[in-house]
């Protein structure tokens, strides 16, 4: 049940937020990252790994770098290979925060909080949840809304696993 409402979470936050305002040059990045992301073209895990590391090493900023990242990450995710996912997640969030993304700083926070809640670290979970919040406040309010209710369910479930 953990798990299920997790990627609930994770796929619900994914998709909510793709309201972002972009550049062409992203945008344009975007639709074909999006392609992957929802794995319309329905390859494997491994090849969408490849696809990610590929878009990476070809992305020209660090929106489009961390924004392929989350291929790897959601690639990973889905194979149960969580530490991976972690690794790549926790990279995503460094690029995000020492380059002031606001928009990715929350997303990222909040990716990184949902991993460490699957891999049984609730301090580390909730420290990236209330890290999540923090950034959150910067986003425009309808984001901001949105962006705090799903971090705050997410958050309760951990401590609801936690008992």
């Amino acid at each position: 049940m953990f798990k299920k409402f997790i990627f609930f979470i994770l796929l619900a936050y994914q998709f909510c937020f793709s309201q972002e305002k972009l550049s062409q040059e992203n945008s344009t990045f975007n639709d074909a990252v999006n392609t992957y992301l929802r794995n319309q073209k329905n390859i494997t895990n491994q090849q969408l790994v490849e696809v990610g590391d590929s878009l990476y090493k070809s992305s020209k900023n660090d929106w489009q770098k961390v924004k392929s990242l989350f291929v790897i990450i959601g690639a990973y995710d889905s194979q149960f290979e969580y530490k991976k996912a972690l690794d790549y997640s926790l990279e995503a969030n460094s690029i995000a925060e020492k380059n002031k993304l606001i928009f990715w700083k929350t997303r990222t926070s909040g990716q990184v909080a949902t991993l460490y809640a699957k891999i049984g670290f609730t301090k580390e979970s909730i420290k990236y949840f209330d890290k999540a919040l923090i950034y959150a406040a910067d986003l425009d309010r309808k984001n901001e809304l949105l962006s705090k209710s799903m971090i705050l369910q997410a958050k309760s479930f951990v401590y609801q696993n936690q008992k």
